[in-house]
């Protein structure tokens, strides 16, 4: 987009864009960005980043854009409860057309609207005029009511998430998917309605029967005249909703019969105002859009270096054997680290430059420990430009969440007031400012974590951990971008005849998604069992299958919807375009745990034994040749964990002997010989297990093995009969955790339980639970963060090519030459199984494979 230098564009053809649906997916896109003055601005520049990708991809003569902004009044006319079930548009969000608008009337960019009528109305008219006019039109929209005005002179571009690509429909991509020419897609909504504007349709007939009558028949009064010759309950259904169609068709068709026109003078681009143009950036502080069309104009909002010397005057004001800094990340291209004396260093996008001086800053920061706030953030800037990580430093943030776990608000000032008990004001708070701040925690944290005996495991595991993560991310894991886009096709295609066998079953079409609905549908019209508080969540669901149909296809739904929402067109917008890789960001400063959570995108919760997970976890997969994946995964660690802690005899000598523990429960709950524990007895069993571990009701037991409280509540004193020493442990990390105020993991990181001593019995009870299970779940996340360290370490002392990729729990997933497969699987089961001696063996299931889903296992 050349919006320095004069025109716009080129070419001769008119875009057209549904401002509302672009400010929309601009603001779900985009986190909650506030500028320096607390505006909201996210998805003002999420729709200035999706006007650039738009006009580069296309290069328009003219352009336009039309809002929602009059009321329909004549679909309101003839039926009120159009749109009626819209949420309403989040207050966050209203705030930012003003600054749209005036962004739009900056580039030169007319808004049409009439009144009375949609956004749809104003594009659907002034398109068919320019398309009288012999212009080409492009309509850029999310909605699919736009494919109704497809024509030979009049193409739909359909962003995709992220704006990575664009679908474009012309009269054969129209037909190809539905099977029927765009004129009729006003014919077919009136079949199918639409639950986003409330368009009722015809009861019981969903996307696919639509879409075959459409392809058949054509237009509704066709069908309508040849309803004789349909499938006897197909017919009833038309017949009974006979007016709902008719009226659905009028609330679907564009109305384009309106006094709106395509106006070359108006419409035309034309040049940009650059100085209103760098006065509205500035004032939005949009810093990367300023840094690319204005590179050699300050914008003001930078903090002005002190120094721009050398890494040496950066180092050598230090009077202590602490170098405090804080990080600023312009771009992503250049960024600053501040001192605590003032002193900082600039880093530009020339890389070769900034190279330099980072090798110089950490050859002269060898002397010091490097104190700062999240450094894996600069670790990570460090790797992308080739310089060894610095060995001696000490994370404020990662000192502060050891001390207070459950606080999981870990932003700067947050961890400053609650370590000094100072509290400050955040306007105008410098970077040389919170490089004080700092210096200031460092000394505090120390004498905290010394005074709680979480020193050593601070600096032994916590910390060493850092770099291994920050080159897990720097290197990333690639994903095949085309396998995810076949992806979403086929999911959406499943999720359509998914909707129409629930809306068959149902009677009735409603909005899945809606809890309100479905829990009318399930409990009210079907009268299945939901007790005195009825819930759509997936438990109850669960509990549900025997009783209906429905229930194994609204949980095939719900999965789906997930899926595909969350990673099938969630993660090629994630994919780097420069490595092809999603890099992840790994934490445990998310968990109160301390396991390690995954985000931006999360990796750690694509399931691994549905299909359609499977699916997923198949577009992961080594991006070179000659190279595959390997996964090592700890075998049952947290039960091998509670017979550690419980030193339970019959549980050690299971896994001393390499007896499933499972059909071990099986055997002593249900009284039977082992040889005769059948798969339902070790799936029941299978639960106990972890459901003791977690401290799981005599409810939640029998929801999740579909047996009735008695029966669950006698199979949770069996357990604890047939392992007395499992209820000692259990009462005794309870009754410690009472005395002390907190438990603590077998590496001695510490988590308070205050609520053990609340009066709220249903707080104690959580509390009890929360106790257990972080010694067992935060010990298991000692043993792998144990791991990674040192598996890391020798992959490098090896000289292995191997990269360590992921993490997922109790999983490693590494990418490496195919020759050196039986180095890292020796390597492996070196570092994971012998990294800590308990009272049973840690074992772990090792397996190779070209993707993430086609796994095989190594054996012994």
């Amino acid at each position: 987009m050349k919006l320095v230098n004069g025109a716009l564009f080129e070419s001769g053809n008119l875009i057209l864009i549904d401002g509302h649906g672009l400010a929309y997916r601009a603001f779900y896109a985009m986190p909650e960005l506030e500028n320096s003055k607390r505006d909201k601005i996210g998805a003002v520049y999420g729709f200035l980043n999706m006007l650039v990708r738009i006009f580069e991809e296309f290069s328009p003569a003219f352009a336009a854009v039309s809002f929602d902004k009059e009321l329909p009044a004549e679909r309101l006319s003839i039926y009120k409860d159009y749109k009626a079930k819209r949420q309403k548009m989040p207050e966050s969000l209203a705030g930012q057309f003003q600054y749209i608008e005036e962004l739009l009337s900056i580039l030169g960019i007319p808004v049409v609207v009439t009144k009375d009528h949609e956004a749809d109305d104003c594009i659907g008219a002034v398109a068919e005029d320019a398309q009288k006019k012999g212009l080409d039109v492009l309509i850029v929209s999310g909605d699919k009511d736009f494919l109704q005005l497809v024509s030979p002179g009049i193409k739909v571009v359909f962003p995709q998430k992220g704006f990575a690509r664009f679908t474009v429909y012309d009269e054969k991509a129209v037909h190809d998917e539905f099977g029927f020419e765009p004129v009729f897609i006003s014919d077919y909504k009136a079949l199918a309605g639409d639950s986003s504007d409330n368009i009722p349709g015809a009861a019981g007939i969903g996307a696919v029967t639509a879409k075959k009558l459409v392809s058949a028949y054509g237009n509704i009064e066709n069908i309508l005249a040849n309803v004789g010759e349909l499938p006897a309950k197909t017919r009833k259904l038309v017949e009974d909703s006979r007016d709902s169609i008719l009226l659905s068709k009028k609330l679907a068709k564009i109305k384009t019969a309106l006094p709106l026109y395509f106006e070359e003078s108006s419409m035309k681009v034309k040049e940009i105002d650059n100085d209103r143009l760098f006065a509205f950036l500035r004032k939005m502080e949009f810093r990367s859009f300023l840094k690319k069309y204005f590179p050699g104009r300050s914008d003001g909002s930078e903090e002005a270096p002190v120094n721009k010397a050398s890494a040496d005057s950066f180092c050598c004001h230090v009077n202590s054997d602490d170098l405090c800094v804080h990080y600023s990340d312009f771009s992503p291209a250049s960024f600053s680290l501040y001192a605590s004396d003032g002193y900082s260093l600039n880093l530009s996008s020339d890389r070769q430059r900034n190279a330099g001086i980072l090798s110089d800053f950490c050859e002269h920061i060898k002397k010091y420990r490097l104190c700062g706030f999240d450094l894996k953030v600069l670790f990570r800037k460090l790797i992308a430009h080739g310089i060894a990580l610095p060995e001696n430093f000490f994370d404020i943030a990662l000192a502060s969440y050891m001390l207070e776990p459950s606080d999981l608000s870990q932003d700067f000032l947050r961890v400053y007031e609650r370590v000094t008990g100072n509290f400050i004001d955040s306007e105008n708070l410098s970077s040389e400012k919170k490089a004080a701040m700092t210096a200031q925690c460092v000394p505090l944290l120390e004498k905290s974590l010394q005074k709680n005996g979480m020193q050593d495991v601070f600096c032994s595991q916590e910390q060493p951990l850092l770099p291994v993560l920050a080159r897990m991310e720097h290197y990333g894991i690639y994903c095949d971008r085309q396998e995810l886009f076949t992806l979403s096709e086929s999911f959406n295609q499943k999720l359509d005849t998914l909707e129409e066998q629930i809306y068959t079953i149902a009677g009735e079409k409603f909005n899945i998604n809606s809890p309100k609905q479905l829990g009318y549908i399930l409990f009210e019209k079907l009268q299945l069992p939901g007790g005195k508080k009825p819930s759509t969540n997936h438990e109850t669901l669960l509990s549900l299958m025997p009783y209906s149909p429905l229930i194994p296809l609204l949980l095939d739904y719900k999965e789906l919807k997930k899926l595909l929402s969350t990673y099938a067109e969630k993660l090629p917008e994630l994919i780097n375009p420069e490595t092809g890789r999603i890099h992840t960001t790994f934490t445990s400063r998310k968990t109160a745990t301390g396991r390690l959570a995954s985000s931006e995108p999360n990796l750690q919760n694509i399931p691994t034994r549905t299909a359609w997970g499977k699916q997923i976890r198949a577009a992961f997969k080594p991006k070179e040749a000659g190279k595959i994946f390997l996964s090592a995964d700890y075998s049952q660690i947290e039960l091998r964990l509670m017979a550690h802690f419980a030193d339970d005899e019959k549980m050690i000598k299971s896994f001393e002997q390499g007896v499933d523990i499972h059909s071990i429960t099986a055997a002593e709950i249900f009284g039977a010989e082992l040889s005769a524990v059948t798969e339902n007895m070790r799936r029941k069993a299978k639960e106990i297990n972890f459901g003791i571990l977690y401290g799981m009701s005599a409810h939640g037991l029998s929801q999740r093995i579909s047996v009735d409280m008695k029966e669950a509540k006698s199979y949770i004193e069996r357990y604890f009969n047939r392992f007395p020493s499992v209820e000692s442990f259990i009462n005794r990390v309870i009754a410690e955790a009472y005395d002390n105020g907190f438990v603590t993991t077998i590496m001695g990181r510490k988590r308070w339980v205050p609520d053990l001593k609340s009066r709220n019995v249903n707080l104690q009870k959580a509390a009890q639970r929360v106790a257990v299970n972080t010694v067992i779940q935060g010990s298991a996340a000692d043993i792998i963060k144990l791991a990674m360290i040192r598996t890391d370490d020798f992959m490098t002392r090896e000289g292995l090519e191997a990269k360590m990729l992921l993490q997922i729990h109790d999983e490693l997933l590494f990418e490496l030459p195919e020759h050196e497969l039986a180095d890292l699987v020796m390597l492996v089961r070196k570092s994971m199984e012998k990294i800590m001696d308990l009272r049973v063996p840690l074992n772990i299931n090792i397996e190779k494979g070209k993707n993430w889903s086609e796994m095989e296992l190594i054996e012994d």
